[in-house]
């Protein structure tokens, strides 16, 4: 896959399919100019080839991971101070994004490949700022939405106390890896709690 990163975003644009070397001499031009260019000794060379050698190596993960649906994250409390500042996604086809204000608060459903990790911002009053990372499930994820269609939500809904939060896929409950939840005292944002 090639993707195009600038700052926080990367975005993929297209697949790359590698074709094998055959060639002794290009294979040969191909190990001097990696130990040249690495140091590395010609046996030592020789043993990570062996040891990095993958001959079940196939793109299946990797197009599975290409997927793409029409969803978005949607962030919610039941404190009614709640103020969403920023939304950072990492993708399991290699994307990243950053959501913030005001776009956040005009959030989309878009065609996007599925979320690896979610990080979010939040603050309910002054002194009260937090840092949400929420890490999917491959398997539960990809599986979930296999066969979907339409508009789609990932739905996060933050308990009053900030303590705890409720992952759901339309309005059904979504199993992660980890979820976690972070006094966050050092971000500032234009409309934080002043």
């Amino acid at each position: 896959m090639v993707w195009v990163n600038y700052g926080l975003t990367v975005i993929e644009i297209g697949r790359y399919q590698a074709k094998a070397v055959t060639d002794p001499k290009e294979l040969e031009s191909a190990k001097n100019k990696h130990l040249e260019t690495w140091r590395f000794t010609p046996e030592y060379f020789d043993e990570l080839a062996k040891k990095l050698y993958n001959p079940d190596a196939n793109c299946d993960q990797w197009d599975m991971f290409r997927l793409r649906y029409n969803w978005k994250p949607v962030i919610t409390s039941e404190n009614p101070n709640f103020r969403l500042f920023a939304i950072n996604t990492e993708y399991y086809n290699g994307e990243k994004d950053q959501m913030m204000r005001p776009w956040l608060l005009e959030n989309k459903i878009r065609d996007r490949a599925l979320p690896n990790v979610l990080q979010f911002f939040w603050e309910t009053g002054i002194g009260e700022k937090f840092e949400g990372r929420i890490f999917f499930n491959q398997n539960e994820i990809f599986s979930r939405f296999k066969g979907l269609s339409g508009d789609n939500e990932i739905q996060l809904k933050i308990a009053k106390d900030n303590r705890s939060l409720e992952i759901l896929l339309n309005n059904q409950e979504l199993e992660v890896d980890s979820i976690r939840i972070y006094p966050n005292s050092k971000r500032n944002f234009n409309d934080s709690y002043k």
